[in-house]
């Protein structure tokens, strides 16, 4: 794996984002955005086959985890980084080996690539893209960052929306198995609202010695669930 270099420095980009900026994040994060998201739950479908996950605290305790300690904490490390290294080929490969090295097991490997793919071909038609340059292979996280930095979205707003997008699709996930209803969802999602807020602003001034995680049940259940025999999701 290359080394890293950060070409920007390590601090928060405290821009206000304007209109434009809103639209194109909502766009990028939306269900509409053709990336397939809705195929993924990262575990939860077989932690409430488990037992874990049993209603809606259970639920807010377990996406907490994610952003706290878990994948998604790392994702928007690995974000933030992409953004600062948008105009480093070198650095953009480094990060890139890194996130895949990052997302264990299989199905978190391949689920990171597979949007990481849908994101830049679903970016194509927009007139920016020709001035876009992504690695090939890239993981999620990295796409993101570097359109984010690439239009110049500021790299606050830029977490804010991913973390509020895996936010989203667990709860939809959640309703797809059943554990809650569509309000329930809605109260999830505002109950986790003032973490994400919270967060985005600490992984906007992170680095990458910053990366690491402590989200066992999780890594357990996403492991046990590429062996479960009847699932609705991919992983």
């Amino acid at each position: 794996m290359l080394p890293v270099t950060i070409t920007k420095p390590i601090q928060a980009m405290a821009m206000t984002a304007s209109t434009r900026d809103l639209i194109r994040l909502q766009t990028f994060m939306s269900a509409s955005f053709p990336l397939g998201g809705f195929a993924y739950s990262q575990g939860l479908e077989s932690a409430v086959h488990n037992g874990l996950v049993g209603g809606e605290d259970d639920l807010c305790e377990w996406i907490s985890g994610f952003m706290t300690s878990g994948s998604a904490r790392n994702d928007a490390i690995v974000l933030a980084a992409a953004y600062r290294n948008e105009d480093s080929a070198e650095g953009q490969e480094a990060i890139c080996d890194l996130a895949r090295a990052l997302a264990q097991p299989l199905e978190r490997y391949l689920e990171t690539l597979s949007l990481g793919q849908a994101f830049c071909e679903a970016i194509q038609p927009w007139p920016f893209s020709e001035t876009l340059d992504l690695p090939e292979a890239s993981p999620f996280p990295v796409a993101v960052g570097i359109a984010a930095a690439d239009l110049a979205i500021p790299l606050e707003a830029a977490i804010a929306s991913f973390l509020q997008s895996f936010v989203s699709n667990q709860t939809q996930a959640a309703i797809r198995l059943s554990l809650i209803g569509q309000t329930g969802a809605q109260r999830v999602i505002v109950a986790l609202e003032d973490e994400i807020v919270r967060l985005s602003n600490i992984y906007a001034s992170s680095g990458l010695d910053d990366l690491g995680g402590l989200s066992f049940q999780s890594d357990i259940m996403a492991s046990r669930h590429e062996h479960q025999a009847v699932r609705l999701f991919r992983s």
